[in-house]
């Protein structure tokens, strides 16, 4: 059964292994935890990518094992569970179980990160009173929804540069609110991203080619 946290102890942006939240990625936790104030429980989170997504999310978990709460982090990919894993580590300070195949289970740890796919078929579920889902616009999916439906009682944070499904439905039905972090524009111009330029390609010219055969050898 999820616990409470205590919105009266104050956030700190000073975090384990010398990282400290910039102020764009304090606003955006501070946001969260006034969603969840409101009632709101599942809470979607958008930040660009390279605006620090690992960095912010664990801040959250580091707040919640400051209480002696407990965390769960879930993906989708190899890669983002070695660096979910990492980041939760250096920030929070404390060891980090893996909950996925082939790896033994560390159950004692605070914090856990679970492939969603290991994580679908795991009985019983680790406790968790802060549900990370990372790359949430993927949540639409059953396995996540099931996922999220088993921790009713949970704060949920569902972290995603694109609020956006290839079916043209919304998250309305999933999460309870979202929260716009800052744009791409805006890290480009503070100089935390570099800029960039954009090339077009190429228009071939096509006349004199026959269709259906070789290039004509005139052509």
């Amino acid at each position: 059964m999820a616990h409470a946290i205590d919105f009266q102890q104050p956030f700190s942006i000073e975090l384990g292994g010398g990282y400290t939240l910039r102020d764009y990625q304090e606003s955006l936790v501070s946001d969260i935890f006034a969603e969840w104030k409101k009632g709101n429980r599942r809470v979607m989170a958008q930040l660009p990518t390279g605006g620090g997504k690992s960095i912010s999310l664990g801040a959250l978990a580091r707040h919640f094992t400051q209480q002696n709460l407990k965390v769960l982090a879930i993906a989708h990919r190899q890669e983002l569970i070695v660096q979910l894993s990492e980041t939760l580590q250096d920030v929070t300070g404390l060891p980090v179980g893996k909950i996925k195949a082939g790896i033994p289970p560390e159950p004692e740890h605070s914090i856990q990160v679970a492939s969603i796919q290991t994580l679908v078929r795991r009985k019983p579920l680790p406790e968790a009173d802060l549900l990370i889902v990372d790359e949430a616009h993927h949540s639409a999916s059953k396995s996540y929804t099931d996922i999220m439906e088993a921790y009713p009682n949970a704060y949920i944070v569902g972290f995603t540069a694109t609020p956006t499904r290839t079916d043209g439905h919304g998250f309305l039905q999933i999460f309870d609110a979202l929260v716009r972090g800052v744009t791409t524009a805006y890290l480009i111009e503070h100089g935390h991203l570099s800029k960039f330029k954009v090339y077009g390609g190429v228009t071939i010219n096509t006349k004199g080619l026959k269709s259906g055969d070789d290039y004509h050898q005139g052509s």
